[in-house]
């Protein structure tokens, strides 16, 4: 009689965000992850640091486990298996490269994608689940009540007398800094912030709602982020008030 198989797999990722994906004949050409199955008294966590480094000569770091799946008779694999897996996420180890990558007999190609571009690749269920678990993962970063004094308005005199408006960011992001306390690992909110009053400084905006839209437009194209969110309130808008008050979200 024949038993489910162990086994290991999961998500390289590299500093810039980008995940590690192979191409396998084992898996009809499909693109898959590195892993493999776990030998007798090894821990899934030591058969998935060992499959990678075997599979592509990468070693890893700050690895998490993420969930189990069962995936039984599959018709992709080439042979008739029932599996149980076990998903993992690690970062490229220090002193590794993406172009260290060197393929054993499993694979024949490789590439680094991010989230978006893994979505549009031929492959297996199983992994858009973990990418679909690794993308809820993390957190909200941001700030409330930035103030930054600009010209901003569509009054004549708020051409020329400067005012202060308030500024409000959240960004869905990663948490992967938690566990290595690297500031690199996440969204910089100074870098936010200096990004929201480069900004309003580098033209004259009539309406809240451009400068906003700009903001986000900024945010998804500098950093690796799947929703942002802003508020601006102008308090000198409207007398007998707190100021006026837009609000935008954007998702990739």
């Amino acid at each position: 009689m024949d038993f489910p198989k162990v086994t290991v797999g999961g998500f390289v990722v590299a500093d810039d965000g980008t995940i590690l994906v192979v191409r396998s004949h084992k898996w009809r050409d499909l693109y898959v992850l590195p892993g493999g199955k776990v030998d007798w008294g090894e821990s899934c966590e030591d058969a998935f640091i060992r499959e990678v480094f075997e599979e592509t000569q990468l070693k890893v770091a700050n690895v998490r486990f993420a969930l189990v799946q069962e995936a039984i008779f599959l018709k992709d694999f080439f042979e008739n298996k029932h599996f149980v897996m076990h998903d993992y996420i690690a970062d490229l180890a220090p002193g590794f490269h993406k172009e260290d990558v060197v393929l054993n007999h499993e694979a024949q190609e490789y590439l680094w994608v991010t989230p978006d571009e893994m979505r549009k690749l031929p492959t297996i269920k199983e992994m858009i689940v973990l990418l679909d678990y690794y993308e809820q993962q993390g957190g909200l970063i941001g700030f409330d009540q930035l103030k930054i004094p600009c010209l901003i308005g569509t009054q004549p005199e708020e051409k020329k007398k400067t005012q202060d408006i308030f500024v409000d960011i959240r960004i869905r992001a990663s948490f992967r800094c938690a566990a290595t306390d690297d500031v690199e690992k996440t969204v910089d909110y100074t870098k936010v912030a200096a990004l929201c009053e480069t900004l309003v400084h580098s033209k004259h905006y009539h309406l809240l709602e451009t400068y906003a839209h700009d903001v986000l437009e900024a945010l998804f194209q500098t950093f690796s982020i799947a929703w942002a969110w802003i508020k601006v309130r102008k308090p000198a808008a409207l007398p007998n008030s707190a100021g006026s008050v837009i609000e935008f979200e954007r998702h990739r």
